[in-house]
């Protein structure tokens, strides 16, 4: 077992680490004749974990089950390792630094006979031996919710849930604290890569209600149309090009849009935007963002740039975890620089 300076990581605790769940609609649509569709539309995504505490040691898969929105369990069956997405050969032991990410796969499959979880749907993530953390889930694309048949006798099955064991989240430069990356295919136009892309500033955001935030934007340099949709993944960087342990949050600010995300399509030369922002330290500055790391979706190539485009301290604050200061929020990628913003 790897040791840090006090001595053996100890086991992760659930309450150490942010989890955030996500999904959107998967590959497998199926017809609407109950004798014939055995489910109500895949859904696939990933299980996020920011360690905010301690070095500590997974051991074994996390348990995780299926809620409704009022706390309900779901009688539908878990399967760990039933495919290989994010954490493909995760060890039995996965030894998490503070402020590293952990991804764990994701994919639900509910049945069209039920049962219905209602408007929203939660996770229940607890490691072993500690309590379980409810979190919501974020749908990212298609309906807001799986449709069911309003009632259905066939004898289908319950339908499945899927999950990796946790693996950890590398980037350049060994693992590091990042936003999601959860931009996704979509229907209008050939998707951007990275390699069509560069990362500019878009107009000055002035800071208020103790919010700081900068306008990032996204130039079409290639000579056909692409499209964008979903939220970047973003890494903040010191002067030292370290990457800083921010917790990142998707439309969680005031000051950010809480829109969900739509396609953009970007002819040749046009741009994109989306909205960094966070709140002001109100205890002592630790460092500041020189700089920004960005990817999009499955795509491993990343944009970087200077953060000195706008007018508000993107700071790392003093603190406890759940400092304020201590957290960035993201808009999802927008036509327009004034869609990004929220109405505080």
């Amino acid at each position: 077992m790897a040791t840090s300076a006090s001595g053996p990581d100890k086991p992760c605790a659930t309450d150490q680490l942010h989890v955030s769940a996500e999904w959107a609609p998967g590959g497998h649509v199926y017809g609407t004749d109950p004798t014939h569709r055995h489910s109500a539309g895949e859904l696939d995504g990933q299980v996020t974990a920011v360690n905010h505490g301690a070095a500590c040691v997974i051991t074994g898969p996390p348990r995780i089950r299926l809620l409704t929105s009022g706390g309900l369990p779901l009688r539908v069956p878990t399967v760990v390792g039933a495919f290989c997405r994010l954490a493909c050969g995760a060890p039995a032991e996965l030894h998490l630094q503070t402020g590293a990410t952990a991804v764990a796969g994701l994919s639900w499959e509910p049945s069209y006979c039920g049962p219905d979880p209602g408007p929203g749907v939660r996770l229940g993530v607890a490691l072993r031996g500690s309590i379980e953390a409810r979190v919501p889930v974020r749908n990212l694309g298609g309906a807001a919710r799986p449709v069911y048949a309003p009632s259905c006798t066939s004898a289908l099955p319950p339908g499945r849930l899927s999950v990796e064991r946790f693996g950890l989240q590398e980037k350049e430069g060994g693992p590091a604290p990042t936003s999601p990356p959860v931009a996704l295919p979509n229907t209008k136009g050939h998707v951007c890569e990275i390699s069509m892309l560069r990362l500019g500033h878009g107009p000055v955001v002035s800071p208020m209600t103790g919010e700081n935030a900068i306008i990032f934007s996204l130039t079409n340099v290639g000579t056909r149309p692409c499209s964008l949709f979903g939220y970047p993944a973003v890494t903040l960087l010191d002067g030292h090009g370290a990457a800083m342990p921010f917790r990142y949050t998707h439309g969680q600010s005031q000051y950010v849009t809480h829109a969900r995300p739509a396609s953009v399509l970007l002819p040749p030369a046009a741009s994109a935007y989306f909205l960094v922002a966070k709140y002001r330290c109100d205890m002592e500055v630790v460092s500041h963002a020189s700089s920004v790391r960005v990817s999009l979706g499955s795509d491993l190539a990343t944009l970087a740039g200077p953060t000195s485009g706008g007018v508000g301290i993107l700071a790392y604050c003093l603190g406890a975890p759940t400092e304020p200061g201590r957290a960035v929020d993201l808009s999802p990628i927008e036509a327009t620089p004034g869609a990004t913003l929220g109405t505080p």
